[in-house]
């Protein structure tokens, strides 16, 4: 099975309550790879994950906190509606989740990445946290070291003015070489000066057939040979025998013969009258 995004699920506006929430994505099915990638603005709190969820990262922007997590989706999952993950109470979050089919093993992060397989997905992320009611926007996801793929962007968001100063941009691409990335990029625009920013990157390994030989070895073969008898006897005497036959010479008793009874006379004799 290739490994692409199957679908997403999105925060955008100005959310602003505890948990916070993702919807389910569509057509979530078990094992399938989810991945979470959101900001919670102005905290340095504790982050508490949805049920079954590893955290990647958790890194303080500014006064807010961006926060990555993943898990394998099970049964339970896709019979549930949502995602509830606890933050810190009266605050605004934004925020995307990716359910990626195909996927084997932990994402991996970090700035270079040598693929294991045909097919890496990428996700590319930034943040701005604490921009004094200026509005940024991202563009331009690319990676360096090997030919860049096509990227496509999920989310694009930010709280307005004045409503936490919060925002993200995530894309993903799907990375078709061995060639090691040797880094990453997003370009993010504010209608002013930009106070923090953040930017990170997933890679996500294709699920692929073990691939292996056989390794052939010569070896010379063992045969047993019939050493005797277990009991001694090589060999086996053949003795001549006489036979004695029966004859019948009799039955079993003497029949007598049938003889005729003697019959009176069946002359008629008239009586006398």
């Amino acid at each position: 099975m290739a490994i692409s995004v199957r679908s997403t699920s999105t925060i955008t506006g100005n959310v602003f309550s505890d948990p916070l929430t993702f919807l389910k994505p569509a057509g979530l099915s078990v094992g399938d790879l989810l991945i979470v990638d959101f900001i919670v603005e102005n905290t340095s709190g504790t982050i508490t994950n949805a049920s079954g969820f590893t955290t990647t990262e958790s890194v303080s922007i500014g006064i807010s906190k961006r926060h990555r997590a993943f898990k394998y989706a099970t049964s339970g999952d896709v019979a549930g509606s949502n995602f509830e993950f606890t933050v810190p109470t009266s605050k605004y979050y934004l925020g995307v989740m990716y359910a990626i089919e195909g996927a084997f093993g932990n994402p991996t992060s970090g700035v270079s990445f040598t693929p294991v397989s045909a097919n890496t997905l990428a996700i590319i992320s930034g943040y701005t946290s604490d921009n004094d009611n200026n509005i940024a926007t991202y563009s331009g996801y690319s990676l360096t070291g090997g030919t860049s793929p096509g990227f496509t962007e999920i989310i694009d968001a930010a709280t307005a003015s004045g409503a936490g100063d919060i925002s993200i941009g995530s894309a993903w691409g799907l990375y078709e070489s061995f060639t090691e990335v040797t880094g990453f990029a997003v370009t993010i625009t504010d209608n002013g000066p930009l106070d923090n920013t953040g930017e990170s990157v997933f890679f996500v390994n294709e699920l692929t057939n073990a691939t292996g030989t056989n390794t052939l070895v010569e070896t010379t073969t063992t045969t047993f040979t019939q050493a005797g008898t277990c009991d001694g006897i090589s060999e086996n005497t053949l003795l001549e025998t006489n036979t004695t036959m029966f004859a019948q010479n009799g039955t079993g008793t003497s029949p007598t013969q049938w003889t005729n009874e003697v019959k009176p006379s069946t002359t008629w004799v008239n009586k006398t009258k």
